[in-house]
C-alpha cells in the first residue's frame, strides 16, 4: 500500500510541475545562483544580504548541476526528492505512534496534501521543505528515544539528534517549533533523561551541525537573531484575525493561492471533511475509547497537537505574523497529517466505513492542487510575476549588451536564466556585490523594466536621464520597456574650486557654508520638511562658465529632495532657469557616459554651459517628515578634455572595496585621492557612503 501512495504523491507533483515553461521567479533563481557561485569555489553559509536561510539546499542543487547540467528545471530536482522524502518521513513517524494504518493515512495526507504545500514544497526557495524534513526526522529519533533504549544508544541518538537540530537551525529558524516540541516530549516521556548527565551528547551534536550559522553570527554580529524580535504587542490582536481569517484557510486548501479568495468546493468538501472526522473520532475516544487500550494513547497525540500549537503561537508572537504568509506556518505540514491520522486510525479500529470520512479532505485538496495547476499553467488564466525573459535575453543578445540594472524581481532572473553571461544587478541594494561592482563599472549597460517590477516612476525617469545629460533609447519589448544606448551630451568638465564660495538660504538654522566645507558628515539642512519654495543660493565669487552641477546630501540619504529647480543668475539681476526636475530618483548619477545607481543620494543636473556667478537651488514638491539637506555642492565648469579623475585607478578600487564591505580600506584609498585633489565629487560621494554606512 506505502508503495502506490509514494507513487501517487510523487506523481501529483510531477504533474503539477509538467509544463511549468514560465522559468523561476526571484526567490528561486537566487538558489539557481548560489549554487553556480559553489561550483565556482565559493562558500554561501546563507541567501546573500540575509542572515537567515541556510545555503544547504543551494549544495545539494550544485551537485544537480554539475551532473546535469543547470537550468530551471535542473533547479526543482531537490526539492522534489525532499517532498517525496517527507512522504518517507511521514509515514514511518504516523506507524510509530499509530501502527500500520496511522502511518499509512499520515503517508497518504502528505502525498496529497493542500495545494500551498504542492506548490511551496517543490519550490526551490531554500530551507522550507528541508525544515519539515529535519523537523520530522527529529521528531523520529525523539520517538525512538523516549522508547528507553540502551544507555549507549541513547548517548549516539541524543548526539544525533544534536547535529540534525543544528542542521536544522541553520537551514531556517522555522524549526523552533519542532525543537520545542522534542523538548516538550521528552519532559512528559522521560523527565529524568532530561536531568541527567547524558543530556549533554546533545550539545557538541548541535554546535557540530550548526558551525555554519556561528561562523556566519560571529562574523556579522549574531545578525539571525534578529528574527527572533517579537512583533508589537498591540498587534498580535489584529495577527490573530488575519491568521483565523485568511493565513489557516490557505494553509488548509480553502483559498486560491493565486488570488487568495475562497475556493467555494474546496473550501466546503475540506469543512465537511475536517469537520466531521474531528467529531466523530473526538466522540468514539471519548465515548468507547477510554476503555479500549486499543485506541490511541494521549502521549501520542499530543505530539502533532503541541507542534500545532507551538507554531501557531510563533507566528501570532512574531513580527512575521503580520506579513500574512502561509509560508511561516509550515511546521503545521507535519502536525496535519498525523493529527488526521490519528482520527483515521481511531475510527478504522470501529468500521472501515468511518474512515471514509477523510476521503472530502483528499478531494479538497486535489481540487485545490488542480486549481493551482490550471492558474499557472494555462495561458491567459494568470498573469504571473514572472512573465518569459525569453524577449529581454533576445533583445540584449543582438544589441550585445551584457549588464544591467533591473528591479530585483528581473536582476536575479535574468543572471541566472542567461547563466550569468548577462549580469544584471538590482539598484540601490544589490544582494551580491560581485554583480553590483561588474555592472557599476561597466562601459555599456542598460535599464530593464516591467509593470510593477520598476525601481523608478516611468513618468519621469526619462526626464531625468535628460537633466543627466544623457541620450539613449527606449525600445518596448512586449510587455518589457528597455533603456539602452546611453551617450553623455555633458563635455569634459573640471570642477570650480570653493575658495570664493558664499551661500544664503530661505532656512537659516544651519550655515549655508556648510554646503561646501569639503566635509561630508556637516551639511546645510532646511530645518524643516520638505516643502515648496525652500531654496539654497550659491555665490560663486566670481562669474563662471558652469554646466553641470551635483548636491550630495548629509550622511543620510532620506534628506534628498523631492524636486527640484537650478537656476543661474550673471549678476544681481533676474534668475534664469536651466533645469528643472519634479521627481527625483536619489543616487543616479553619471560615470563613463553611463547611468549609475547606488543608495548615496547623489543628485546631478547637466545642462548646456552658461556664464553665472550665482546659482539657486529651490525645492519642489512635499517630502514630509524629512528635512532637506545639502552635505557638499559641486560645481563644474567645461573642461578642454576630462581630467580623468572620476575613473581613477584608485577610485575603482575604492568602489570595489567598498561594495565587498572594506571600508577601512576604502576611506584610506579615499584619503589619499583627496589629499591629491580635495575638490574630487566622486571621491566625497563614496566617503559620505561609507558615513551613511551604505554600499554602492
Amino acid at each position: 500500500m506505502f508503495a502506490g501512495i509514494l507513487a501517487a504523491g510523487a506523481l501529483a507533483r510531477l504533474l503539477f510541475l509538467q509544463g511549468l515553461d514560465r522559468g523561476v521567479n526571484s526567490d528561486e533563481a537566487w538558489t539557481g545562483l548560489m549554487a553556480l557561485s559553489i561550483l565556482r569555489g565559493e562558500y554561501p553559509i546563507f541567501l546573500p544580504g540575509q542572515g537567515y536561510m541556510g545555503s544547504m539546499e543551494a549544495y545539494a542543487t550544485a551537485v544537480v548541476f554539475l551532473l546535469f547540467g543547470s537550468g530551471p528545471t535542473a533547479l526543482y530536482v531537490v526539492p522534489f526528492l525532499l517532498s517525496v522524502l517527507l512522504i518517507v518521513l511521514i509515514h514511518r513517524l504516523g506507524r510509530r505512534l499509530w501502527g500500520e494504518t496511522g502511518g499509512a493515512a499520515a503517508a497518504l495526507f502528505t502525498a496529497l496534501p493542500p495545494a500551498f504545500l504542492v506548490v511551496y514544497g517543490n519550490s526551490p526557495r531554500l530551507g522550507y521543505i528541508e525544515t519539515l524534513v529535519w523537523g520530522t526526522l527529529l521528531l523520529l529519533l525523539a520517538d525512538r528515544l523516549v522508547r528507553s533504549p540502551a544507555p549507549a544508544r541513547e548517548r549516539s541518538l541524543l548526539f544525533v539528534m544534536g547535529v540534525v537540530g543544528g542542521i536544522a537551525v541553520w537551514t531556517n529558524l522555522l524549526v523552533a517549533p519542532f525543537l520545542a516540541t522534542v523538548t516538550v516530549l521528552l519532559l512528559l516521556r522521560r523527565p529524568r533523561l532530561v536531568f541527567r548527565s547524558r543530556i549533554a551528547w546533545f550539545l557538541p551534536g548541535f554546535f557540530l551541525g550548526s558551525i555554519p550559522f556561528w561562523i556566519f553570527n560571529v562574523r556579522h554580529d549574531f545578525w539571525s537573531f534578529a528574527l527572533l524580535e517579537s512583533g508589537p504587542g498591540e498587534e498580535l490582536r489584529a495577527r490573530g484575525v488575519l491568521l483565523l481569517k485568511e493565513v489557516l484557510p490557505l494553509v488548509l486548501g480553502m483559498r486560491d493561492i493565486v488570488a487568495g479568495e475562497w475556493l467555494p468546493s474546496a473550501a466546503a468538501l475540506l469543512g465537511a471533511g475536517y469537520g466531521a472526522l474531528a467529531g466523530v473520532a473526538i466522540f468514539h475516544w471519548f465515548t468507547r475509547g477510554r476503555r479500549s487500550r486499543e485506541d490511541p494513547p494521549g502521549p501520542a497525540v499530543s505530539v502533532p497537537l503541541v507542534l500545532s500549537l507551538f507554531t501557531l503561537l510563533a507566528y501570532v508572537a512574531s513580527r512575521y505574523g503580520s506579513l500574512g504568509s502561509p509560508r511561516y506556518l509550515f511546521p503545521l505540514y507535519t502536525a496535519l497529517p498525523l493529527l488526521l491520522a490519528a482520527g483515521v486510525s481511531t475510527l478504522w479500529r470501529r468500521s472501515r466505513w468511518w474512515a471514509l470520512l477523510a476521503v472530502p479532505i483528499l478531494v479538497g485538496n486535489l481540487t485545490g492542487v488542480a486549481k493551482a495547476h490550471h492558474d499557472f499553467n494555462v495561458p491567459g488564466t494568470f498573469d504571473p510575476d514572472v512573465p518569459s525573459l525569453r524577449p529581454v535575453l533576445e533583445f540584449l543578445n543582438r544589441e550585445k549588451i551584457d549588464r544591467v540594472y533591473a528591479d530585483y524581481g528581473i536582476s536575479v532572473r535574468l543572471n541566472f536564466e542567461s547563466g550569468e553571461r548577462i549580469v544584471a544587478a538590482q539598484p540601490l541594494g544589490e544582494r551580491y556585490p560581485p554583480y553590483a561592482l561588474m555592472v557599476a563599472e561597466a562601459p555599456r549597460v542598460a535599464v530593464v523594466s516591467y509593470g510593477r517590477f520598476t525601481f523608478f516612476d516611468p513618468r519621469t525617469f526619462g526626464g531625468q536621464l535628460r537633466a543627466l545629460g544623457l541620450e539613449f533609447e527606449e525600445t518596448p519589448v512586449g510587455g518589457w520597456r528597455i533603456y539602452h544606448g546611453f551617450r553623455s551630451t555633458c563635455p569634459p568638465s573640471v570642477d570650480v574650486k570653493p575658495d570664493l564660495w558664499r551661500g544664503e538660504a530661505s532656512e537659516t538654522r544651519d550655515d549655508p557654508r556648510l554646503a561646501f566645507d569639503r566635509d561630508v558628515t556637516t551639511r546645510w539642512g532646511s530645518g524643516r520638511p520638505r516643502q515648496p519654495g525652500i531654496w539654497y543660493a550659491l555665490d560663486l565669487g566670481r562669474v563662471e562658465t558652469v554646466c553641470r552641477v551635483a548636491l550630495l546630501p548629509d550622511v543620510s540619504a532620506t534628506d534628498t529632495p523631492v524636486g527640484l529647480r537650478v537656476e543661474v543668475s550673471s549678476d544681481e539681476g533676474a534668475w534664469r532657469p536651466v533645469s528643472e526636475l519634479r521627481g527625483i530618483i536619489p543616487g543616479i548619477h553619471v560615470r563613463g557616459g553611463q547611468p549609475r545607481f547606488d543608495a548615496g543620494g547623489m543628485v546631478e543636473f547637466a545642462f548646456p554651459p552658461v556664464s553665472a556667478r550665482r546659482l539657486r537651488f529651490t525645492h519642489l514638491g512635499d517630502g514630509p517628515p524629512f528635512d532637506w539637506s545639502i552635505g557638499e555642492i559641486f560645481v563644474f565648469s567645461p573642461a578642454d578634455e576630462d581630467d580623468g579623475r572620476g575613473a581613477s585607478r584608485s577610485l575603482v578600487k575604492a568602489r570595489r572595496d567598498l561594495s565587498l564591505g572594506r571600508t577601512e580600506k576604502a576611506m584610506e584609498r579615499l584619503s589619499c585621492v583627496l589629499a591629491l585633489d580635495p575638490e574630487n565629487a566622486e571621491a566625497h560621494r563614496l566617503k559620505s557612503m561609507i558615513a551613511a554606512g551604505v554600499r554602492p
